[in-house]
């Protein structure tokens, strides 16, 4: 998982420890969002709480690295992950068996529902896309 460089930021190439994301449990009630406690890049430094956002689709995930400042407002950055990246994460968070309970993982029951739903139909998307650009490929 890399930081995407902007035209205001170049983080140049840095990546995050994905050992270092807690994947079992939500910091927010109504969002997918993971306490994060890796090195973080030079634009971070003096900041605190940083966590992980993940906005899951049935045909897109998008991630957004986030840690608070001292003066009160936030610093981010888009995160690059790979398909399997993005499957390893919240597949531990939905679905590992020693640590994953159902309503146990910080959001709501409501939105832990929607969340995973989404996971669910974002994974058979992103299968289905491999298995036809596998086809395509051969062809």
């Amino acid at each position: 998982m890399k930081l995407q460089d902007t035209m205001l930021q170049t983080y140049g190439g840095f990546s995050l420890d994905m050992d270092k994301i807690n994947c079992h449990h939500s910091t927010s009630k109504d969002s997918i969002e993971l306490s994060y406690h890796g090195s973080m890049p030079e634009q971070f430094d003096g900041t605190s709480n940083a966590r992980i956002r993940l906005n899951v689709q049935p045909t897109q995930c998008s991630i957004i690295l986030t840690a608070d400042k001292r003066n009160g407002k936030q610093a981010k950055a888009m995160v690059e992950a790979t398909d399997a990246e993005i499957d390893a994460i919240l597949n531990k968070l939905f679905f590992d068996k020693g640590q994953a309970t159902p309503g146990c993982i910080g959001l709501d029951p409501y939105w832990e529902g929607i969340w995973t739903a989404h996971y669910i139909d974002w994974k058979k998307a992103t299968r289905h896309k491999r298995h036809t650009s596998s086809r395509v490929a051969t062809a």
